[in-house]
């Protein structure tokens, strides 16, 4: 039987798929694939391409899947897997008992989860988990939560010591399971073949007439790169995907010279390359100075120009008259930041300064300026233990069994 009438799936898929079984549901994504989503059970879909895979899916499952925001707050004890724990079982407990009491009397959640939890990831946002769907959880929370309903708080106790959770929400979000048979997309033997010979041609080429590098690209078809300041031994160049320390490296033998040109045979690639400058130790010059300085003194005067824009007026005023979107942010830190803001984390460290209710007009980040409104912040709890909560740091990066994950398709 083929895979649209097959009666066992999962043997079909271990014998001819290059990805194993995936038993978790998916949800929508924008993504075009979304229309298998309209689908019935039973209903075959493809084959479509993914990240270098053909696929072909079968729907197994629809249902509305279950999701729960939560917050909570981890107490420890000496017989968890943090050696920093100081509490016996008895005292953690009754520490647990005590902080529900106090939140059930009125206290502010995020508050005491600065204060008192031992997960340092969730403690630097309120203790908040964000979305997560069932199974996503150890056993115990995961059952606790998804037996009660939104508001609800309780203790419950994992091999992580003793949870204070509250139920900050609930929804459902359609999701289906599929079963995949997934065929890795890899060239075949004349296609690599193919490849080879043209590097090499043009590799000859450009050796013969080396000044004459570009033009034989192009002539080519061939993509040009450019990369400037390359040190010895780094392993990133502009462009090249495959690790290419190679390269670098081959650039500062002593007996390689201007416009010296070589074939490199990467990971999944060829490389033709040509040492188009060559930097002496010693004072820059004045050519090398000004590639490096020009591109920096643009991107300021673009700033000022920008932030003359964001002088005057509200938020939305300046997003309608830029055509821009304004952004809310739920919740933010130097150690979390929203996707948006990842690689300017410089408005997030402004923000820390600001007053609520304020807005500041002149954040100048690495891929724009920003104009920010600061609704709200928490204050972060004085630490007790600089040590201990560097070792707690590491110990949430080592292990994501209390990290909530999504599955997209």
């Amino acid at each position: 039987k083929g895979f649209a009438t097959t009666d066992n799936l999962s043997a079909f898929i271990s014998e001819y798929s290059d990805l194993p079984e995936n038993p978790n549901f998916i949800f929508k994504s924008k993504q075009p694939k979304d229309s298998i989503f309209e689908m019935e059970v039973g209903s075959v879909f493809g084959p479509y391409e993914e990240q270098n895979y053909y696929k072909l899916s079968k729907i197994t499952e629809k249902k509305d899947v279950p999701e729960a925001q939560a917050s909570h707050i981890l107490i420890s004890f000496k017989e968890t897997n943090n050696p920093n724990a100081t509490l016996t079982k008895e005292e953690a407990k009754a520490k647990a008992e005590s902080i529900l009491a106090k939140l059930k009397g009125g206290a502010n959640f995020a508050l005491e989860a600065q204060t008192n939890s031992e997960d340092p990831g969730s403690a630097s946002r309120g203790g908040s988990l964000g979305w997560f769907m069932e199974g996503r959880m150890v056993p115990a929370f995961n059952d606790w939560v998804f037996s009660h309903k939104k508001g609800a708080m309780g203790i419950v106790e994992s091999q992580f010591g003793y949870h204070i959770i509250k139920i900050d929400d609930t929804r459902t979000k359609p999701g289906i399971k599929l079963a995949t048979v997934a065929r890795l997309i890899e060239p075949s033997d004349k296609t690599l073949n193919d490849i080879f010979i043209e590097a090499e041609s043009f590799a000859s080429a450009a050796k013969k007439s080396p000044k004459e590098f570009e033009k034989i690209a192009e002539e080519r078809g061939l993509q040009i790169l450019t990369t400037d300041n390359l040190s010895r031994g780094a392993a990133n160049i502009k462009g090249v995907k495959s690790p290419a320390s190679q390269i670098s490296y081959w650039t500062f033998d002593h007996n390689i010279g201007l416009n010296d040109t070589r074939r490199f045979d990467l990971e999944k690639s060829y490389v033709v390359a040509q040492v188009t400058g060559i930097q002496e130790e010693g004072t820059m010059s004045v050519k090398h100075a000004e590639s490096l300085v020009k591109p920096i003194l643009i991107k300021e005067k673009k700033a000022a120009l920008l932030l003359d824009k964001l002088a005057k007026g509200s938020l939305t005023e300046i997003a309608n008259n830029e055509k821009v979107k304004v952004m809310t942010v739920n919740e933010a830190t130097l150690l979390d930041p929203p996707s948006g803001l990842r690689y300017d984390k410089s408005v997030i460290a402004a923000m820390t300064q600001m007053q609520d209710g304020t807005i500041l007009r002149n954040v100048v980040g690495k891929s724009g300026v920003y104009a920010v409104q600061l609704n709200s912040k928490i204050e972060p709890a004085a630490l007790s233990s600089y040590e201990t909560t560097r070792y707690q740091m590491q110990q949430q990066v080592k292990n994501n069994d209390m990290t909530p994950q999504s599955i997209n398709a």
